[in-house]
């Protein structure tokens, strides 16, 4: 997916509402059931399986420094997509695409692509290269647009999809039953961002 520039319309985005999306997103990514097991699995690693009382201590103690970590490095910098789905609804899993893995150190190029309605996704990228205007854009995709990022959501879900009334096909990589991720670069969100105004062609995230 690489949409034609002009279906990418700039819109106004004052400080505090980019603080406040990025505090949102942020929250979504480091409090989801995959990065609450990244959260614990080095200690567990070493020691291994945790009692559940001190495993839940050390995921939340991890998460809330992670949270303002993560959301403090970002700020009001790097792009951001607000995608529309008229014609199919997007599902929503137990992890979905970001990079937001760490407990202990804020990614250098912050990415995240989070369903937040059944009809609206939020991207979040903070490019190696990049200018800064326009800093948000939207995007109105195809029901096929949708499908393919519904496929993302289940190469990272593990256990858990979850739809309003559009029941998704099960794709291949949701049925391992792990939190898989892109190995490569070349999938759809890697050509989103590089269709973002003002984001140099080939500037690959991971």
């Amino acid at each position: 997916m690489s949409p034609d520039p002009s279906r990418l319309l700039s819109q106004p985005s004052p400080d505090a509402m980019i603080r406040l999306l990025v505090e949102g997103l942020v929250s979504l990514a480091v409090r989801s059931p995959m990065s609450r097991q990244a959260a614990v699995s080095l200690a567990e690693h070493f020691r291994g399986p945790l009692p559940s009382r001190e495993r839940n201590t050390l995921i939340g103690l991890n998460l809330r420094a992670n949270q303002r970590m993560v959301a403090d490095s970002i700020g009001t910098r790097g792009k951001y997509a607000v995608i529309y789905s008229p014609d199919r609804e997007f599902i929503f899993g137990d992890g979905f695409f970001h990079n937001i893995t760490s407990p202990n150190h804020p990614p250098h190029n912050p990415t995240i692509l989070v369903p937040l309605t059944p009809r609206i996704s939020v991207l979040l990228v903070c490019p190696l290269q990049y200018t800064v205007e326009p800093r948000l854009v939207t995007l109105v995709i195809s029901a096929e647009e949708a499908d393919a990022f519904n496929r993302v959501v289940q190469v990272y879900a593990k256990e858990m999809l979850f739809f309003r009334s559009e029941s998704p096909s099960l794709t291949d990589d949701y049925r391992q039953g792990k939190h898989l991720e892109f190995s490569e670069p070349g999938h759809i969100v890697d050509d989103l961002i590089e269709s973002l105004p003002g984001v140099p062609p080939r500037n690959r995230i991971f």
